[in-house]
């Protein structure tokens, strides 16, 4: 007796291998899925007649002159229940190839060739049963399915029939009672109850015939699944009926399929939006990112109203956002076009100020409360915890960075300055700041950001910036301002003939006047902003920073120090952004602190003596600036020559002071046509101002001749 399970496609061979009375006679083997079950030993085995007829499934009916009373075949009834492919073969067939028929499947109805492999599209055949002289093609007597049929007759689908000429000889008739059926896969036949759509209403049950106790729904399923399973089980449903199924794809696209399982997603519990719903959706997606002519459609379908909308994933723990977002950039990262398309600037900011906050201070922010069930008011999902936010907040960031790699458009800035000006989430803020620091530092990415900012009015868009209380965003504002200022146009002047009184040169063009006069500008607003609030050694250390293009000047000093001074006179300036020396110059002018004073001169001193072309760039920038600052120093104020009535700090930061002045002169006077100008109009400077304010530098421009002297002139 055979175990057969109800509802269920077995496989059954039956083989008869001939052998004599003294070797053991014949042996009937049975096989049931591919595995022997039973074998019987045949003693009388009649093989020498020919086969005419022979009925299956039906009731066996013995002819007049058999025993009707033979007991193994007394009890014989027809069979009830569906009958897969039938096959005859003239040999009997091994182990190994019933094997690989049963791997086959119910669906295979072919003729063992090698021709139909491409009826199995990737998968691979089993070896050893195809090909007509080796394989089973040629052992086939008959094969008999629903498929080759015509009304009540069957068709032999034996390849040997071609050399017959009567082939109806082969050919079966059904009987009375029989209907035709063939099998098809669920993914064929899904249309006829409206296709596809038909599976979404299941991602919404889960809460439906719970078991509370047990974790497992009480459904007429063949086997109990877990609650925390059941999403993943639905979506592993529609990715198998999508799989290499063109018609299905299309009906995906045309109904926005994607669309409707992202909404309903928005409603299923977090407990069940988990790392295996997760892994599920991403093998949806690596299905249909396969698709012959729909994949890019579907892509961009599936990423949009699933894996990037944050609706669906808040409340979900922190593991299963964070692979969810590397997902993500995994696939912007293979595909720039999907990249364009659905994750520009705008967006990202539009997800972090909605669902990735620091602190709720806007009414379209979300997720401030945790979730709960719409019946029992109990929690079932909050947002994962600062720090976790953070770093995912981080992720959406490096996709936002990606944009702006690829791609500057209007609307990224548009978006930017939107959100600096109306947002109060510093640490967001910061975050933004920082990536926006982090590309500009690209120069390729700065020249296109900077073309985008000045369509919009240039950097003084961002100049509000400066007025936040929160220090730390007023000092990376000022580092973003630095940056785009490395990527303005040189203001290139003409011969180096100087008009202290009004710091600017005599011979500007017309468009290099447009220039600067829109650069100071924009200082004037920095400094109007920055000096409003207390100053600060961190506004020191920034203000360098920009000076010198991201760097410290114990950083710029060690890298040189690498080089020949004498191979770096042809190298640029390391005052990367000069025009901020008017910043640094003021911040030294109303510092009270005279250790922190020394320290500016000291900083930039070792830097004028690093690289000549810095002490030109300070000449070009800031020189006015200096003359403005160092006349408003106590030192400079109550100058005196003899240092026995003054204190140690006094006289350090005097001889500072004093020093700038000579290693700026005396470069000019040495190296520099017509330098004896920049030394004229100095001294005219400090003339004038003794005038204006009534204070003699009589000791200090003698102090001066004399230094210059002692150096050479």
């Amino acid at each position: 007796m055979l175990n057969l399970v109800r509802k269920k496609w077995h496989f059954l061979c039956i083989t008869h291998t001939i052998g004599r009375a003294f070797s053991g006679g014949s042996l009937l083997r049975c096989y049931l899925d591919g595995d022997l079950v039973s074998s019987e030993r045949c003693s009388y085995a009649k093989v020498s007649e020919l086969l005419t007829s022979c009925s299956i499934g039906t009731k066996i009916v013995l002819p007049p002159n058999e025993d009707n009373h033979v007991e193994t075949i007394q009890g014989s009834f027809p069979f009830l229940g569906q009958i897969g492919p039938l096959y005859l073969f003239g040999d009997a067939i091994s182990s190994e190839q019933i094997k690989a028929i049963h791997s086959l499947g119910p669906s295979y109805m072919y003729s063992f060739l090698d021709s139909e492999t491409t009826a199995f599209g990737d998968n691979r055949m089993p070896s050893g049963i195809l090909g007509t002289k080796d394989g089973l093609a040629s052992k086939i007597v008959f094969g008999l399915n629903a498929q080759a049929s015509n009304g009540k007759m069957l068709f032999n689908v034996s390849p040997v029939l071609d050399s017959v000429s009567d082939k109806t000889l082969f050919e079966a008739t059904i009987m009375v009672g029989t209907q035709l059926c063939s099998r098809r896969l669920l993914q064929e036949i899904i249309y006829c109850v409206g296709g596809i759509s038909v599976f979404f209403p299941l991602i919404t049950q889960s809460d439906r015939h719970q078991n509370h106790e047990s974790g497992v729904l009480e459904s007429r399923l063949l086997f109990p699944v877990a609650k925390e399973r059941l999403t993943a089980e639905v979506i592993d449903l529609i990715t198998s009926v999508l799989d290499e199924n063109l018609a299905n794809q299309q009906q995906m696209h045309l109904l926005s399929g994607f669309s409707v399982l992202g909404f309903l997603l928005q409603s299923v519990p977090p407990q069940q939006l988990n790392i295996e719903t997760l892994s599920a959706l991403k093998k949806l997606f690596n299905v249909v990112s396969s698709s012959f002519g729909l994949a890019e459609l579907l892509m961009k379908e599936a990423i949009s109203s699933i894996f990037f909308d944050p609706h669906i994933w808040l409340y979900t723990t922190y593991t299963v956002q964070r692979e969810l977002y590397m997902f993500v950039i995994e696939q912007f990262d293979n595909n720039p076009k999907l990249l364009l398309s659905l994750c520009q600037l705008p967006r990202v900011i539009d997800i972090i100020r909605q669902c990735y906050w620091d602190s709720v201070k806007s009414r379209f922010s979300i997720g401030g409360q945790p979730l709960l069930h719409p019946i029992t008011k109990q929690v079932i999902g909050k947002r994962p915890g600062r720090d976790e936010i953070h770093k995912i907040r981080l992720l959406l960031l490096s996709l936002g960075e990606m944009s702006l790699r690829q791609n500057i458009a209007s609307t990224d800035i548009k978006a930017l300055v939107s959100f600096f000006e109306t947002s109060h989430d510093m640490t967001c803020i910061e975050d933004v700041l920082h990536m926006v620091i982090r590309a500009v530092s690209h120069k390729p990415l700065l020249l296109s950001f900077i073309e985008q900012v000045n369509l919009l009015g240039g950097c003084h868009i961002f100049v509000n910036l400066l007025k936040r209380e929160h220090e730390p965003i007023r000092l990376l504002s000022l580092q973003f301002l630095g940056r785009l200022l490395v990527g303005l146009p040189s203001e290139k002047k003409g011969p180096s003939f100087f008009n202290l009184a009004v710091g600017r040169s005599r011979s500007f063009s017309e468009n290099n006047k447009k220039v600067s006069s829109r650069v100071q500008l924009l200082f004037s607003a920095i400094s109007d902003r920055l000096f409003n609030f207390p100053q600060t050694d961190s506004l020191c250390a920034t203000l360098f920073d920009v000076l010198l293009g991201g760097a410290s000047p114990r950083q710029v000093l060690q890298k040189n120090n690498l080089v020949d001074k004498q191979k770096s006179r042809g190298n640029n300036s390391h005052f990367v952004v000069p025009q901020i020396l008017l910043l640094i110059f003021k911040y030294l002018s109303s510092c009270g602190d005279a250790s922190a004073r020394m320290k500016i001169i000291s900083d930039l001193l070792d830097l004028l003596d690093s690289n000549p072309l810095n002490i030109e760039a300070l000449v070009e920038y800031g020189w006015n600036a200096w003359l403005t600052a160092s006349v408003k120093l106590d030192v400079v104020k109550n100058y005196m020559s003899d240092s026995r009535y003054q204190g140690d700090y006094d006289i350090n930061e005097k001889n500072l002071v004093m020093t700038v002045f000579s290693v700026v002169l005396c470069h000019y006077i040495q190296f520099t046509k017509g330098g004896w100008q920049q030394l004229d109009e100095t001294l005219n400077f400090l003339l004038l101002h003794c005038e204006q304010e009534g204070i003699s530098f009589r000791y200090m421009l003698c102090d001066i001749y004399d230094n210059l002297i002692k150096k050479g002139w």
